[in-house]
């Protein structure tokens, strides 16, 4: 018998793989691991041709199901205060289902 430890890790990764169903999802997920850099959602919507409010929903989805780790920084040459909040750029993260007897 499979450990509820081990059923828990594989009912994350099924959630993982399912969230790609979503088309504009699956598109935006490709255009972040494409890049070489982290990319903000901005360009995200851009590089996939989807209003921001858009990407930012799907984006958000694809960090709660831990297939993007999103990082906070702050635009180059903004500091101090007024300098307006950090952007949130995403990165990929290692995606994998493993099987096991």
């Amino acid at each position: 018998m499979r450990s509820a430890e081990h059923q828990s890790r594989v009912d994350t990764a099924l959630r993982s793989v399912a969230s790609l169903g979503e088309p504009v999802r699956l598109t935006l997920y490709r255009y972040v691991v494409a890049q070489a850099e982290p990319v903000s959602r901005e360009q995200a919507a851009a590089g996939v041709g989807v209003a921001h409010h858009v990407a930012k929903f799907h984006l958000d989805r694809l960090e709660d199901d831990r297939l993007l780790e999103v990082n906070y920084r702050r635009p180059a040459g903004r500091t101090g205060p007024g300098a307006g909040r950090p952007t949130k750029p995403g990165s990929t993260v290692g995606l994998g289902v493993r099987g096991g007897s």
